[in-house]
């Protein structure tokens, strides 16, 4: 399957084709979107999203795809190939340099940025549960963020003020099954990014129905 980026302006102008690849990031000033070229070694580049010739960042790019809040630094996951442990590889883009942090040995994807850039937060999936905690980047301890005991993070997203964090949430199924209990299937959950101040920003409280289940 080929996947390609585009940019399209909201007064309904033809879209531009900006690269072939998939699209992970937007830089904070709009100017720049970064995609992963799956056809070119895996390698991360960014285009100018008025159109121009794309750039390599790094190749491949191996997980290294997370912007940081001030469009410097891209994070992601790494095995040190010493000791084969998890380790937080943090990549400048303007030095082309990495830097290491640790990280929780059970961290999984999704991975982002905190919004003041000084953390960065990840899911830890246990006994088929994930929830999020928070990696301060000064190698303080991490702390945990969500309580869930049922749930199935997919994708973590902040706003654009930084003041709120959005979690999409599902049971493992997501299958409307009588009986099971479990009433919290595709929800989208608000917070605030300390882990405080919940709600259920959507909810479809209903779930996937099973054929034949009437």
């Amino acid at each position: 399957m080929t996947y390609a980026v585009y940019s399209r302006n909201t007064d309904g102008s033809p879209a531009v084709l900006l690269g072939e690849g998939s699209a992970q990031a937007l830089s904070p000033d709009g100017k720049w979107l970064y995609y992963v070229d799956n056809a070119d070694s895996q390698a991360l580049k960014r285009v100018p999203l008025d159109g121009g010739s794309p750039e390599t960042i790094l190749s491949p790019a191996n997980g290294i795809t997370q912007l940081s809040p001030d469009g410097k630094t891209l994070v992601g996951f790494e095995v040190r190939e010493l000791d084969h442990k998890l380790i937080l590889n943090m990549y400048s883009i303007e030095d082309k340099k990495s830097t290491y942090h640790d990280i929780d040995q059970n961290a999984i994807w999704p991975l982002e940025f905190a919004p003041d850039g000084k953390g960065v937060v990840y899911c830890v999936r246990q006994k088929g549960i994930s929830n999020l905690w928070l990696q301060p980047l000064d190698n303080s301890p991490s702390h945990q963020l969500t309580h869930f005991t049922s749930e199935n993070i997919e994708k973590i997203a902040f706003s654009k003020d930084g003041k709120k964090m959005y979690v999409s949430v599902g049971s493992t199924n997501n299958i409307d099954e009588a009986g099971t209990g479990n009433e919290r299937r595709a929800m989208i959950h608000e917070y605030n990014p300390d882990g405080t101040g919940f709600r259920i920003f959507y909810a479809n409280d209903s779930g996937i129905a099973r054929s034949g289940s009437g």
